[in-house]
């Protein structure tokens, strides 16, 4: 079956005796008859067709007869003309040939071997501009420090990530935050020394490195609003420290941080409010919405809510993270 476009650009058409009704049906549209006409298609004698033509004064099919004429089997000798050629050679017999070659194929090869070393060069330095990007961007996640650096497939994020932890470079953790993980990177004293960095000196908080990442990040929200926080303040007349606090018309608010357990909430909120008495608000934060679930049906169940239940919240990790943390 011929295609349309090949159709549609056919100056003349001869249609012979058609067997089958899709072949009948498909010409008589070609041909542009009436559809009345299809037995005739199917019953034509041989020698006898259907012809048209689209580019002639006469654009309409008709009926035609063509006249058998045997073939021509004596013609005689065939001639053809003679065409100037160049006869092929060995190589053997062109050094100039081979040795054009020869160059090539070595720049080539020579070629080869600098993009190899370029590549390899950019996997041996890659780890280290990663920790380098950390340091000079603590607490950014690793994926924000990845798109800083460029396009790198997930094979080589993991390779890279090996290199660094077999090192003792840095420590890793990929929490669920919201509804995703997001892996982030702790630089080990090992890891400054390696980059002739002193090692930062001050509070950097407690607990794991999600921990501390969150608890960062609640105080750089604070202090982005022109708050100040404090890292592991210890409440007045206790010796309770919480995760971050800030100051708050003479009082706190303070919050405590949960990545997975659950087991101390209920010290956190006696040491707030019945052994201190300068804490405005206690939060609990957690990374997801399904921990705030769990961690808000714990404490409600417990008598001690009821006292406090207009001071204590509950809240996620995002909405503490600048925008760019987020993506």
């Amino acid at each position: 079956m011929a295609s349309e476009h090949i159709k549609r650009n056919t100056y003349y058409t001869f249609v012979f005796s058609q067997a089958d009704a899709e072949s009948v049906y498909r010409a008589c549209l070609h041909l542009q008859l009436d559809s009345k006409c299809r037995r005739l298609l199917g019953s034509l004698l041989p020698g006898r067709a259907i012809f048209r033509q689209s580019q002639a004064t006469w654009t309409n099919a008709m009926l035609v007869e063509i006249d058998y004429i045997a073939s021509a089997r004596n013609l005689g000798p065939v001639t053809y003309d003679a065409h100037a050629f160049t006869p092929a050679i060995e190589l053997s017999e062109s050094p100039e040939v081979l040795s054009f070659l020869a160059t090539i194929v070595q720049e080539h090869k020579n070629a080869e071997d600098r993009q190899e070393k370029a590549k390899k060069s950019d996997s041996d330095q890659l780890p280290m501009k990663l920790l380098q990007l950390g340091a000079e961007n603590p607490y950014v996640p690793v994926a924000r420090l990845f798109k800083v650096i460029g396009k790198v497939r997930y094979e080589a994020q993991a390779t890279i990530r090996k290199f660094l932890e077999d090192k003792e470079f840095a420590n890793f953790e990929d929490p669920r935050i919201g509804r995703s993980n997001r892996l982030l990177m702790d630089i080990t004293d090992d890891g400054y020394k390696a980059l002739g960095l002193p090692i930062p000196e001050g509070n950097k908080g407690r607990g794991g490195i999600a921990h501390r990442f969150f608890a960062q990040w609640i105080k750089k929200f604070y202090e982005n609003n022109g708050n100040k926080a404090y890292l592991e303040f210890v409440l007045p007349n206790t010796n309770h420290p919480v995760d971050v606090a800030v100051p708050f018309q003479n009082k706190w608010q303070v919050f405590e941080i949960c990545v997975t357990a659950f087991d101390n909430v209920i010290s956190h909120i006696k040491a707030c409010f019945e052994e201190s008495d300068v804490v405005e608000s206690l939060t609990f934060i957690v990374g997801t919405q399904k921990k705030l679930k769990e961690l808000k049906k714990l404490v409600q169940q417990n008598l001690i809510f009821v006292s406090y239940a207009d001071k204590i919240k509950f809240d996620v990790i995002e909405h503490y993270m600048i925008k760019e943390l987020r993506k």
